[in-house]
Protein backbone atom coordinates (compact mmCIF):
# COMPACT_ATOMS: atom_id res chain seq x y z
CA UNK A 1 0.00 0.00 0.00
CA UNK A 2 2.76 2.07 0.93
CA UNK A 3 5.08 1.60 -2.37
CA UNK A 4 1.15 2.25 -4.57
CA UNK A 5 0.74 5.98 -2.50
CA UNK A 6 4.86 6.62 -3.18
CA UNK A 7 4.75 5.90 -6.65
CA UNK A 8 1.63 7.52 -7.32
CA UNK A 9 2.88 10.73 -5.70
CA UNK A 10 6.05 10.42 -7.89
CA UNK A 11 4.80 9.92 -11.08
CA UNK A 12 1.82 12.74 -10.23
CA UNK A 13 4.93 14.96 -9.11
CA UNK A 14 6.58 14.36 -12.17
CA UNK A 15 3.48 14.77 -14.76
CA UNK A 16 2.80 18.42 -12.68
CA UNK A 17 6.80 19.28 -13.60
CA UNK A 18 6.17 18.73 -17.57
CA UNK A 19 3.01 21.10 -17.33
CA UNK A 20 4.71 24.02 -16.08
CA UNK A 21 7.72 23.07 -17.76
CA UNK A 22 5.77 23.28 -21.22
CA UNK A 23 4.27 26.56 -19.61
CA UNK A 24 7.43 28.25 -19.24
CA UNK A 25 7.95 27.41 -22.68
CA UNK A 26 5.73 28.86 -24.08
CA UNK A 27 5.92 31.77 -22.09
CA UNK A 28 9.52 32.03 -23.36
CA UNK A 29 8.46 31.94 -26.62
CA UNK A 30 5.69 34.64 -26.15
CA UNK A 31 8.00 37.13 -24.59
CA UNK A 32 10.46 36.79 -26.95
CA UNK A 33 8.35 37.52 -30.16
CA UNK A 34 7.77 41.03 -27.88
CA UNK A 35 11.10 41.68 -27.79
CA UNK A 36 11.29 41.48 -23.73
CA UNK A 37 14.47 39.32 -24.29
CA UNK A 38 15.65 39.21 -20.26
CA UNK A 39 12.24 37.59 -19.08
CA UNK A 40 12.20 35.28 -22.21
CA UNK A 41 15.90 34.13 -20.56
CA UNK A 42 14.01 33.96 -17.10
CA UNK A 43 11.36 31.75 -18.25
CA UNK A 44 13.39 29.37 -20.69
CA UNK A 45 15.54 28.35 -17.15
CA UNK A 46 12.49 28.23 -15.29
CA UNK A 47 11.28 25.80 -17.82
CA UNK A 48 14.42 23.68 -17.90
CA UNK A 49 15.02 23.61 -14.29
CA UNK A 50 11.26 22.59 -14.09
CA UNK A 51 11.38 20.00 -16.90
CA UNK A 52 12.86 16.62 -15.81
CA UNK A 53 14.96 15.69 -18.53
CA UNK A 54 16.57 18.91 -19.38
CA UNK A 55 16.41 19.01 -14.89
CA UNK A 56 18.55 15.83 -15.39
CA UNK A 57 20.98 17.12 -17.65
CA UNK A 58 21.67 20.75 -16.21
CA UNK A 59 22.10 19.15 -12.43
CA UNK A 60 24.58 16.39 -14.48
CA UNK A 61 26.52 19.51 -15.65
CA UNK A 62 26.48 21.12 -13.54
CA UNK A 63 27.16 18.11 -10.55
CA UNK A 64 24.39 18.89 -8.72
CA UNK A 65 21.56 17.51 -6.58
CA UNK A 66 18.36 19.49 -6.12
CA UNK A 67 16.17 18.39 -3.98
CA UNK A 68 11.82 18.97 -4.58
CA UNK A 69 11.84 21.75 -2.42
CA UNK A 70 14.90 23.70 -3.68
CA UNK A 71 13.89 23.16 -7.09
CA UNK A 72 9.85 24.80 -6.58
CA UNK A 73 11.88 27.78 -4.84
CA UNK A 74 14.27 28.33 -7.65
CA UNK A 75 11.86 28.01 -10.28
CA UNK A 76 9.66 30.49 -8.51
CA UNK A 77 12.47 32.81 -7.77
CA UNK A 78 12.93 32.70 -11.90
CA UNK A 79 9.27 33.22 -12.85
CA UNK A 80 8.86 35.91 -9.95
CA UNK A 81 11.88 38.18 -11.61
CA UNK A 82 10.99 37.23 -15.38
CA UNK A 83 7.11 38.57 -14.43
CA UNK A 84 8.80 41.99 -13.16
CA UNK A 85 11.07 42.34 -15.76
CA UNK A 86 8.42 42.66 -17.98
CA UNK A 87 7.12 46.32 -18.83
CA UNK A 88 4.19 47.75 -16.99
CA UNK A 89 1.63 49.42 -19.10
CA UNK A 90 -0.67 52.07 -18.12
CA UNK A 91 -3.70 51.44 -20.36
CA UNK A 92 -5.50 54.74 -18.54
CA UNK A 93 -2.93 57.43 -19.67
CA UNK A 94 -1.20 57.39 -23.49
CA UNK A 95 1.93 59.49 -22.76
CA UNK A 96 4.95 58.97 -25.36
CA UNK A 97 7.67 60.22 -26.76
CA UNK A 98 7.42 62.42 -29.83
CA UNK A 99 9.16 65.10 -31.89
CA UNK A 100 10.77 68.18 -29.82
CA UNK A 101 8.29 71.18 -29.63
CA UNK A 102 8.66 75.02 -28.79
CA UNK A 103 6.25 76.55 -26.28
CA UNK A 104 5.34 79.16 -24.10
CA UNK A 105 4.63 78.85 -20.10
CA UNK A 106 1.52 80.33 -18.32
CA UNK A 107 0.51 81.86 -15.19
CA UNK A 108 0.39 80.00 -11.98
CA UNK A 109 -2.32 80.07 -9.14
CA UNK A 110 -2.95 79.24 -5.56
CA UNK A 111 0.19 77.18 -5.77
CA UNK A 112 -0.38 75.14 -8.74
CA UNK A 113 0.81 75.84 -12.30
CA UNK A 114 -2.61 75.92 -14.71
CA UNK A 115 -1.15 75.42 -18.61
CA UNK A 116 -3.95 75.76 -21.42
CA UNK A 117 -2.68 74.74 -24.63
CA UNK A 118 -4.28 75.91 -28.22
CA UNK A 119 -4.40 73.58 -30.99
CA UNK A 120 -2.02 72.53 -33.77
CA UNK A 121 -2.75 70.62 -36.93
CA UNK A 122 0.64 68.43 -36.27
CA UNK A 123 -0.69 66.85 -33.61
CA UNK A 124 -2.83 63.77 -33.75
CA UNK A 125 -6.65 64.39 -32.84
CA UNK A 126 -6.97 64.14 -29.04
CA UNK A 127 -3.21 65.03 -28.90
CA UNK A 128 -1.09 67.44 -27.43
CA UNK A 129 2.46 67.49 -26.96
CA UNK A 130 4.65 69.51 -24.20
CA UNK A 131 8.02 70.44 -23.46
CA UNK A 132 9.53 70.16 -19.76
CA UNK A 133 12.36 72.38 -18.64
CA UNK A 134 13.54 73.21 -15.41
CA UNK A 135 16.39 75.39 -14.06
CA UNK A 136 18.65 73.50 -12.67
CA UNK A 137 18.18 70.93 -15.01
CA UNK A 138 18.16 66.86 -14.19
CA UNK A 139 14.76 66.90 -12.27
CA UNK A 140 12.76 63.91 -12.18
CA UNK A 141 9.76 64.10 -13.84
CA UNK A 142 6.02 62.28 -13.74
CA UNK A 143 2.97 62.23 -15.57
CA UNK A 144 -0.14 61.38 -14.09
CA UNK A 145 2.41 59.24 -11.87
CA UNK A 146 4.09 57.95 -14.89
CA UNK A 147 8.19 58.57 -14.62
CA UNK A 148 9.20 60.50 -18.34
CA UNK A 149 13.38 60.62 -16.88
CA UNK A 150 14.93 63.84 -16.02
CA UNK A 151 14.61 67.14 -17.74
CA UNK A 152 14.76 69.15 -20.07
CA UNK A 153 11.91 66.38 -21.87
CA UNK A 154 11.50 66.89 -25.23
CA UNK A 155 8.01 66.63 -27.29
CA UNK A 156 5.60 64.69 -24.92
CA UNK A 157 2.83 63.35 -26.49
CA UNK A 158 -0.56 63.27 -24.43
CA UNK A 159 -3.64 63.21 -24.31
CA UNK A 160 -6.48 65.78 -24.54
CA UNK A 161 -7.32 66.88 -20.71
CA UNK A 162 -5.78 67.96 -17.51
CA UNK A 163 -2.96 66.11 -16.80
CA UNK A 164 -0.71 65.71 -13.15
CA UNK A 165 2.64 66.97 -13.59
CA UNK A 166 5.35 66.07 -10.58
CA UNK A 167 8.93 68.05 -10.67
CA UNK A 168 11.33 66.70 -8.12
CA UNK A 169 14.82 67.95 -7.38
CA UNK A 170 16.80 67.23 -4.95
CA UNK A 171 17.99 70.26 -2.75
CA UNK A 172 14.97 72.12 -3.85
CA UNK A 173 11.39 72.24 -3.03
CA UNK A 174 9.45 70.04 -5.47
CA UNK A 175 6.33 71.15 -7.22
CA UNK A 176 3.19 69.87 -8.85
CA UNK A 177 1.58 71.56 -12.09
CA UNK A 178 -1.98 70.70 -13.13
CA UNK A 179 -1.75 70.85 -16.89
CA UNK A 180 -4.72 71.18 -19.35
CA UNK A 181 -3.97 69.78 -22.34
CA UNK A 182 -6.24 70.58 -25.65
CA UNK A 183 -5.40 69.62 -29.70
CA UNK A 184 -2.67 72.03 -29.53
CA UNK A 185 0.46 73.86 -31.03
CA UNK A 186 3.27 72.70 -28.89
CA UNK A 187 3.96 74.44 -25.98
CA UNK A 188 6.85 74.48 -23.02
CA UNK A 189 6.39 74.09 -19.15
CA UNK A 190 9.34 76.31 -18.18
CA UNK A 191 9.99 75.54 -13.95
CA UNK A 192 12.73 77.49 -11.82
CA UNK A 193 13.49 76.12 -8.41
CA UNK A 194 13.68 77.35 -5.06
CA UNK A 195 16.20 76.08 -2.61
CA UNK A 196 14.97 74.03 -0.18
CA UNK A 197 15.20 75.09 3.18
CA UNK A 198 15.10 72.69 6.25
CA UNK A 199 12.94 74.47 9.19
CA UNK A 200 13.76 74.39 12.66
CA UNK A 201 14.00 70.44 14.10
CA UNK A 202 10.84 69.99 16.44
CA UNK A 203 10.87 66.96 19.21
CA UNK A 204 9.71 63.74 17.38
CA UNK A 205 8.66 60.28 19.08
CA UNK A 206 11.71 57.76 18.65
CA UNK A 207 10.18 55.31 16.34
CA UNK A 208 10.15 51.69 17.58
CA UNK A 209 13.27 49.72 16.82
CA UNK A 210 12.98 46.55 18.38
CA UNK A 211 10.80 43.76 17.50
CA UNK A 212 8.37 43.88 20.85
CA UNK A 213 5.91 40.64 21.62
CA UNK A 214 2.65 40.15 21.50
CA UNK A 215 0.04 38.50 23.91
CA UNK A 216 0.97 35.14 22.21
CA UNK A 217 4.43 35.37 24.21
CA UNK A 218 5.35 34.14 27.65
CA UNK A 219 9.37 34.07 28.14
CA UNK A 220 8.57 31.37 30.98
CA UNK A 221 7.15 28.72 27.71
CA UNK A 222 10.39 29.32 25.56
CA UNK A 223 11.89 26.03 24.53
CA UNK A 224 16.11 25.56 23.64
CA UNK A 225 16.77 26.33 19.93
CA UNK A 226 19.18 25.35 17.50
CA UNK A 227 19.46 28.01 14.26
CA UNK A 228 20.79 25.56 11.47
CA UNK A 229 20.82 27.55 8.99
CA UNK A 230 20.40 31.48 8.14
CA UNK A 231 19.55 32.88 4.27
CA UNK A 232 19.68 36.62 3.49
CA UNK A 233 16.84 36.63 1.12
CA UNK A 234 16.71 40.91 1.03
CA UNK A 235 15.09 42.95 -1.87
CA UNK A 236 14.94 46.27 -2.96
CA UNK A 237 12.02 48.01 -0.82
CA UNK A 238 10.01 48.64 -3.65
CA UNK A 239 6.74 50.15 -4.04
CA UNK A 240 5.90 49.70 -7.61
CA UNK A 241 6.85 47.17 -10.33
CA UNK A 242 10.62 46.70 -11.44
CA UNK A 243 10.17 47.80 -14.90
CA UNK A 244 8.61 51.17 -13.30
CA UNK A 245 11.86 52.31 -11.74
CA UNK A 246 14.44 54.05 -14.27
CA UNK A 247 18.25 52.87 -12.67
CA UNK A 248 18.57 56.15 -10.86
CA UNK A 249 15.46 55.88 -8.66
CA UNK A 250 16.38 52.31 -8.29
CA UNK A 251 19.57 52.90 -6.76
CA UNK A 252 18.34 55.26 -4.20
CA UNK A 253 15.54 53.11 -2.91
CA UNK A 254 16.32 51.16 0.44
CA UNK A 255 17.79 47.49 0.84
CA UNK A 256 14.36 45.28 2.90
CA UNK A 257 16.52 43.19 4.86
CA UNK A 258 14.76 39.98 5.11
CA UNK A 259 16.65 36.98 6.83
CA UNK A 260 15.55 32.97 6.90
CA UNK A 261 16.61 31.62 9.79
CA UNK A 262 15.82 27.40 9.62
CA UNK A 263 15.46 26.08 13.69
CA UNK A 264 15.55 23.28 15.28
CA UNK A 265 13.62 22.45 18.19
CA UNK A 266 12.19 18.91 20.19
CA UNK A 267 9.39 17.44 18.96
CA UNK A 268 7.87 16.78 22.46
CA UNK A 269 6.39 20.72 22.31
CA UNK A 270 3.24 23.00 22.77
CA UNK A 271 1.32 24.89 20.23
CA UNK A 272 1.43 27.76 23.04
CA UNK A 273 5.78 27.14 23.97
CA UNK A 274 6.44 26.86 20.07
CA UNK A 275 5.10 30.32 19.71
CA UNK A 276 6.83 31.52 22.55
CA UNK A 277 9.58 30.17 21.47
CA UNK A 278 9.73 31.27 17.15
CA UNK A 279 9.04 34.85 18.92
CA UNK A 280 12.16 34.61 20.89
CA UNK A 281 14.11 33.62 18.15
CA UNK A 282 13.18 37.11 16.10
CA UNK A 283 13.31 38.82 19.64
CA UNK A 284 17.47 37.79 19.64
CA UNK A 285 18.11 37.78 16.34
CA UNK A 286 16.84 41.36 15.41
CA UNK A 287 18.67 42.90 18.80
CA UNK A 288 21.71 41.64 17.33
CA UNK A 289 21.38 43.72 14.19
CA UNK A 290 18.02 46.58 14.31
CA UNK A 291 18.93 46.93 10.42
CA UNK A 292 16.91 43.43 10.51
CA UNK A 293 13.59 44.44 8.27
CA UNK A 294 11.86 41.43 8.48
CA UNK A 295 12.39 38.12 9.36
CA UNK A 296 10.54 34.41 8.92
CA UNK A 297 11.49 31.58 10.94
CA UNK A 298 10.75 28.13 9.96
CA UNK A 299 10.80 25.38 12.88
CA UNK A 300 12.05 21.20 12.38
CA UNK A 301 11.69 18.59 14.78
CA UNK A 302 15.48 16.99 13.42
CA UNK A 303 18.10 18.96 11.12
CA UNK A 304 17.87 17.05 8.25
CA UNK A 305 15.30 18.76 7.07
CA UNK A 306 15.77 21.94 7.10
CA UNK A 307 16.30 21.91 2.97
CA UNK A 308 12.63 20.98 2.71
CA UNK A 309 8.90 22.27 4.09
CA UNK A 310 8.68 23.58 7.79
CA UNK A 311 7.95 20.17 10.12
CA UNK A 312 6.40 21.90 13.29
CA UNK A 313 5.46 25.40 12.10
CA UNK A 314 6.71 29.38 11.10
CA UNK A 315 6.23 32.77 12.23
CA UNK A 316 6.70 35.59 9.77
CA UNK A 317 7.33 39.04 11.47
CA UNK A 318 6.81 41.86 9.04
CA UNK A 319 4.79 45.26 8.88
CA UNK A 320 1.07 44.47 9.25
CA UNK A 321 1.74 41.04 9.21
CA UNK A 322 2.28 41.06 5.38
CA UNK A 323 5.44 40.80 3.28
CA UNK A 324 4.60 43.03 0.61
CA UNK A 325 3.39 46.25 3.46
CA UNK A 326 7.14 47.27 3.44
CA UNK A 327 7.59 50.41 2.68
CA UNK A 328 11.27 52.65 1.02
CA UNK A 329 10.52 54.76 5.06
CA UNK A 330 10.06 51.64 6.80
CA UNK A 331 13.44 49.95 5.61
CA UNK A 332 15.40 53.30 5.88
CA UNK A 333 13.91 54.44 9.48
CA UNK A 334 13.63 51.12 11.26
CA UNK A 335 10.29 52.16 12.59
CA UNK A 336 8.47 48.86 13.89
CA UNK A 337 5.28 50.31 15.69
CA UNK A 338 3.17 48.34 12.54
CA UNK A 339 4.97 45.03 13.13
CA UNK A 340 2.92 41.96 13.62
CA UNK A 341 4.05 38.20 14.30
CA UNK A 342 1.95 35.48 11.58
CA UNK A 343 1.89 32.26 12.73
CA UNK A 344 1.41 28.98 10.53
CA UNK A 345 1.82 25.98 13.26
CA UNK A 346 1.06 22.58 12.19
CA UNK A 347 -1.88 20.33 13.69
CA UNK A 348 0.24 17.68 15.13
CA UNK A 349 2.08 20.31 17.68
CA UNK A 350 0.71 19.52 21.12
CA UNK A 351 -1.39 16.64 19.38
CA UNK A 352 0.67 13.70 18.44
CA UNK A 353 1.08 10.39 20.11
CA UNK A 354 4.53 9.50 20.91
CA UNK A 355 4.51 6.26 19.42
CA UNK A 356 3.86 8.11 16.02
CA UNK A 357 6.96 10.06 16.09
CA UNK A 358 9.51 8.14 14.26
CA UNK A 359 12.45 7.10 16.26
CA UNK A 360 16.66 7.60 14.84
CA UNK A 361 16.86 4.23 13.54
CA UNK A 362 13.24 4.63 11.66
CA UNK A 363 15.08 8.21 10.42
CA UNK A 364 17.67 6.42 9.30
CA UNK A 365 16.00 4.08 7.41
CA UNK A 366 13.99 6.14 5.71
CA UNK A 367 16.40 9.10 4.58
CA UNK A 368 18.47 5.67 3.19
CA UNK A 369 15.57 5.17 1.00
CA UNK A 370 14.92 8.84 -0.28
CA UNK A 371 18.89 8.37 -1.16
CA UNK A 372 18.76 5.00 -3.13
CA UNK A 373 15.71 6.67 -4.96
CA UNK A 374 17.34 9.60 -5.82
CA UNK A 375 20.57 7.99 -6.76
CA UNK A 376 18.26 5.38 -9.08
CA UNK A 377 17.07 8.06 -11.32
CA UNK A 378 20.52 7.99 -12.90
CA UNK A 379 19.46 4.92 -14.88
CA UNK A 380 16.12 5.95 -15.44
CA UNK A 381 14.77 7.16 -18.91
CA UNK A 382 13.81 10.80 -18.66
CA UNK A 383 12.83 10.88 -21.98
CA UNK A 384 10.09 8.84 -20.97
CA UNK A 385 7.32 10.83 -19.19
CA UNK A 386 5.97 7.72 -16.94
CA UNK A 387 9.42 6.40 -16.13
CA UNK A 388 10.03 6.14 -12.68
CA UNK A 389 12.61 3.63 -10.12
CA UNK A 390 11.61 0.37 -9.29
CA UNK A 391 10.47 0.86 -5.84
CA UNK A 392 10.61 -2.56 -5.14
CA UNK A 393 13.78 -3.10 -5.76
CA UNK A 394 14.73 -0.40 -3.99
CA UNK A 395 13.05 -1.49 -0.64
CA UNK A 396 14.18 -4.89 -1.16
CA UNK A 397 17.98 -2.96 -0.65
CA UNK A 398 17.22 -0.92 2.04
CA UNK A 399 15.50 -4.33 4.03
CA UNK A 400 18.39 -6.31 3.48
CA UNK A 401 20.91 -3.28 4.10
CA UNK A 402 19.05 -3.37 7.50
CA UNK A 403 18.18 -7.19 8.54
CA UNK A 404 14.94 -6.48 8.46
CA UNK A 405 11.41 -7.35 5.85
CA UNK A 406 10.62 -5.34 3.07
CA UNK A 407 7.18 -4.94 4.39
CA UNK A 408 8.51 -3.90 7.12
CA UNK A 409 10.67 -1.34 5.39
CA UNK A 410 7.62 -0.09 3.70
CA UNK A 411 5.75 0.63 6.94
CA UNK A 412 8.57 2.23 8.32
CA UNK A 413 9.11 5.17 5.39
CA UNK A 414 5.38 5.14 5.10
CA UNK A 415 5.10 6.51 9.02
CA UNK A 416 8.21 9.23 8.23
CA UNK A 417 6.11 9.83 5.05
CA UNK A 418 2.81 10.44 6.98
CA UNK A 419 4.27 12.27 10.25
CA UNK A 420 6.56 14.70 8.06
CA UNK A 421 3.26 15.69 5.82
CA UNK A 422 1.38 15.62 9.24
CA UNK A 423 -1.20 13.61 8.91
CA UNK A 424 -2.95 10.58 10.86
CA UNK A 425 -1.39 7.09 11.19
Amino acid sequence: MGKIKTENKRIRNIGIRWVFGVLFLIMFFSAIVEFHIIAGLLFLLAGIVALPPTAYLLEKKLNISMSGTVRFFVVFFLVIVASNSLPDVDSTTAINNSTDAVAAPLTSANGTTTIAMPASAETPDNKGTVDIVTSPAGATVTVDGVPQGFSPVKGLSVDEGNHIVDLYLSGYNPKTLTVSITNSDPKTIDWTFTPYVDPSPTPTETPTTESTPTHDYDSSLVRNYDVIQENDISIKALTKPLSAYTSEELESVPLNMRIDYRVVISPDISKEELKSTLIRVVMDKTSENNDIDEVVVFAYDRKEDVDDAFTLGKVEWCPNGDWGSMTPEIASGNDRSSYQYVFDIKDKVGNIDASDIPTEREYEIYDYYEKCYDDAWINVDLNDPTAAPDEDLLMQKVAEKYGITKEEAGSICDKVTIYKMNLSV
